[in-house]
């Protein structure tokens, strides 16, 4: 379904906020449907709209050669990583760490270089970072166990440095 922009106030008409931007919103997957409100799901950034039955329109398409979310990510103009390629890693820290991405559906001369901020929580970062054994920089939220650094295990105080030794009393002597 395509999502027609709402009736503004100041025109009168239902365009969107910019001319650059194509004139209905979507395509976005219906969830639910209570009488003439319709629950929209957002391709992109899988949020929930709700909205008049009036604003929504048809989406026609081939599902042999064309994917619905293809379509919603170019019109959002959002891009995919498909892979990391090189870092800038060394002994900085994390703020300053910068990878090279190449991105789905483009070849190597539109690789770009980002920010670590940029790409944190991005699963082809957390690959790259689990290839080159830096797991343990993932953001915790996207930790998985092999990713942890291994704890090493802490003394107790009634742990001792020398080895356990056990003294015996000398046995009694009957009388």
């Amino acid at each position: 379904m395509l999502l027609g922009y709402p009736e503004s106030s100041f025109t009168g008409s239902r365009r969107p906020p910019t001319k650059l931007l194509p004139y209905r919103k979507g395509p976005m997957k219906i969830t639910d449907v209570k009488g003439d409100e319709y629950e929209l799901l957002d391709l992109v950034s899988r949020q929930s709209h709700s909205v008049h039955v009036s604003r929504i329109y048809p989406f026609w398409y081939d599902d042999t050669r064309i994917d619905p979310e293809n379509i919603a990510l170019r019109d959002a103009e959002e891009y995919v990583v498909d892979r990391i390629v090189d870092d800038t890693i060394d002994d900085r820290p994390k703020k300053q760490w910068t990878f090279k991405v190449h991105w789905k559906d483009y070849d190597e001369s539109e690789d770009t270089w980002a920010s670590w901020n940029d790409l944190k929580y991005v699963e082809a970062l957390h690959i790259y970072l689990r290839e080159h054994d830096q797991g343990h920089a993932i953001p915790k939220s996207h930790q998985k166990l092999m990713d942890k650094k291994p704890a090493i295990p802490k003394k107790t105080s009634t742990e001792s440095t020398s080895p356990l030794v056990i003294e015996k009393s000398p046995p009694k002597r009957k009388r």
